[in-house]
């Protein structure tokens, strides 16, 4: 009887862990989305940002012939 319950708090015990690791490796994934997200936005951004320091220049060389 004893052994029995010993059992049956181990697989809770168990059951419990794998809940808890469950939850962390599913906060790790939306992390993980969210950091390819913000790679894309910052990829978009440095795109513009390349393109405006292109027409800047081109605008300066217009002004100084």
């Amino acid at each position: 009887m004893n052994s029995d319950l010993i059992l049956v708090l181990k697989m809770i015990e168990s059951r419990e862990e794998n809940q808890r690791l469950t939850r962390k490796r599913l906060i790790f994934r939306m992390q993980i989305i969210k950091l390819m997200q913000l790679k894309t936005t910052l990829q978009e951004t440095n795109k513009k940002l390349k393109r405006d320091i292109q027409d800047i220049q081109e605008i300066n060389e217009q002004l100084n012939k």
